[in-house]
């Protein structure tokens, strides 16, 4: 039991460093209307994280809403989940990049979700005992929007082998990016893609 905490420990200390959306390969802020029309047609980011539901499969939202928008412009805010035990923890950033608008959405979410993949995937294993490599992409349908694009990774943080989900849509005009990271056992300890299914389609704006 005390080493399957400190592992879970471990295992929330790496999602705390890989949350938050990552600078580089970031596309260029358009200027839309101007910061007008910016107001207009969407609303504040923190109306979009307050529609993120208590619980979802299983886990629980904890903690502050995290203000990245505050020290970085254009990377929004976010927050965490966990499951009983904070074995398997969970993010959830609604962020956009600066972009008044985002055009062309489907392209843009597919080079979020691969920058985050190759941000991942680029851990070195001999410097930081983490490694993660792609397994597989897949999508996950949302009523009345995009379905998300997702893909999934497995590797090892130290000695414990780990699972990692990552996915990217759009939610109220913004991109939504879910990660889920949990120790990898069969049955799996819980369901990424029901969580990611919940709080993408809570995120809406109806």
């Amino acid at each position: 039991m005390r080493y399957s905490a400190m592992a879970s420990l471990s295992l929330l200390a790496f999602l705390a460093a890989c949350a938050p959306p990552q600078q580089g390969g970031a596309p260029s802020a358009t200027t839309g209307q101007g910061g007008s029309a910016r107001q207009m047609t969407r609303e504040p980011t923190s109306g979009t994280i307050a529609r993120l539901p208590a619980d979802a499969a299983g886990f629980m939202r904890s903690g502050q809403v995290k203000d990245y928008e505050a020290q970085r412009p254009g990377f929004g805010q976010g927050v965490e989940y966990t499951t009983p035990g904070r074995e398997a923890v969970a993010t959830v950033d609604i962020y956009d990049r600066g972009m008044a608008s985002i055009p062309n959405q489907e392209q843009l979410v597919r080079s979020e979700l691969d920058e985050a993949v190759r941000e991942l995937s680029s851990l070195q294993h001999s410097r930081t005992g983490r490694s993660l490599d792609e397994q597989q992409r897949t999508t996950i349908p949302i009523e009345g929007a995009d379905p998300l694009q997702c893909a999934v990774l497995s590797g090892r943080y130290g000695r414990v082998p780990v699972s990692l989900d990552i996915c990217v849509g759009m939610a109220a005009g913004r991109f939504i990016k879910i990660q889920v990271t949990m120790p990898d056992r069969t049955p799996a300890m819980a369901d990424a893609r029901a969580f990611a299914h919940s709080v993408a389609t809570a995120a809406q704006r109806r």
